[in-house]
């Protein structure tokens, strides 16, 4: 089975985990059905981000996103370029 990144989303998800990111995400409609796509990042165990939305792709995004602007305040780096 085939991951549900699109490329940009995969690539930007790759330079996380090169940073020692780990991601994870689920969909559950019953969850709520206006945002039932969520993606948590975290770093040394440590929940970084956490995005809910209607699209799996568009919660990676902001978690990316997020996740970067929480890694830079460590003094870590990450670019998908």
């Amino acid at each position: 089975m085939r991951d549900p990144w699109s490329d940009d989303i995969r690539r930007r998800l790759e330079a996380l985990a090169w940073a020692g990111c780990e991601v994870s995400y689920s969909a559950d409609p019953n969850r709520d059905a206006t945002a039932p796509y969520s993606v948590e990042i975290y770093y040394e165990g440590q929940r970084i981000a956490f995005e809910q939305e209607q699209d799996i792709n568009s919660a990676a995004a902001f978690a990316y996103i997020n996740a970067v602007a929480q890694l830079r305040g460590l003094g870590i780096v990450v670019s998908a370029e």
